[in-house]
């Protein structure tokens, strides 16, 4: 169970059209690097592919509620959104 703390920058650039998907992606950043560190594994198999992708079904605590990385990460760009 991790607890999701984040200063969110919305960059804006012109010549980096990927910069708001990367923003997006920072705060859960950690939870994928996590589990591909404890993977240790020098191939990258289809059962580390369905590994990856369970993250999403993981607890965090968003606001002392437990929630799913999935609609943690909905929340999050809900917010950002309402931001920009």
């Amino acid at each position: 169970m991790d607890t999701l703390h984040n200063l969110v920058f919305v960059t804006k650039n012109p010549f980096n059209k990927f910069n708001l998907a990367s923003d997006f992606m920072e705060p859960f950043r950690i939870l994928v690097d996590e589990e591909v560190y404890s993977l240790e594994q020098s191939e990258f198999s289809k059962e580390h592919k369905n590994i990856l992708i369970n993250i999403l079904n993981k607890t965090v605590t968003i606001d002392y509620k437990q929630q799913t990385v999935a609609n943690a990460i909905k929340k999050y760009i809900v917010v950002v959104y309402l931001l920009d």
